[in-house]
């Protein structure tokens, strides 16, 4: 197929112009379930993290790690696959997805358009959660500094004693002498 042309859609075999396009498309589904992965993910930490149940923090953590990864290896096969569609298609290996849109036909520009969007809507939500969960952590390390500051005032108050020279001074004593 010339390179002036569009890409047709339907059933053909993965080394073709519409087999590479299905798999960039299906590779971007994939992209989105991990990040809807990691949104529910983000949202059940937060839940841990008001009820400051650490354990489950970190379970959650590592799955958020783990699905990390996979959405790294994820998109770097769609790189991959984009660039083998872009020079199958005769078009420069630097160019990027969005340059390939017009020469979809339209039901292929409304799935990549729907998809586009539907990843941009779910990262945002995934940041919104994320800015949450960092308040959150932010607002118990500011608990946990004020009390710690208390202890530590409350430890550190001058014991009703005389100094070592019977002079009267109080001695101060110190459980704790050391900032988290």
């Amino acid at each position: 197929m010339p390179s002036n042309q569009q890409v047709p859609l339907g059933v053909a075999g993965t080394d073709t112009q519409e087999g590479l396009f299905e798999q960039v498309v299906q590779l971007l589904e994939m992209h989105h379930r991990l990040l809807k992965g990691l949104n529910a993910l983000a949202q059940k930490k937060e839940q841990s993290l008001v009820k400051a149940d650490v354990a489950e923090i970190q379970k959650l953590t590592d799955a958020e790690n783990t699905l990390i990864l996979q959405s790294g290896l994820v998109e770097k096969q769609r790189q991959q696959v984009t660039v083998a569609l872009l020079a199958r298609m005769g078009m420069a290996d630097d160019a990027r997805l969005s340059d390939l849109f017009d020469r979809l036909p339209p039901q292929g520009q409304e799935r990549l358009d729907r998809l586009r969007s539907d990843i941009n809507t779910t990262v945002l939500e995934l940041e919104r959660q994320n800015q949450r969960n960092k308040e959150l952590i932010e607002k118990s390390l500011q608990f946990y500094d004020t009390y710690y500051d208390m202890l530590r005032r409350a430890t550190e108050a001058p014991a009703p004693a005389y100094g070592p020279q019977g002079d009267g001074e109080a001695i101060t004593r110190s459980l704790i002498n050391r900032k988290i």
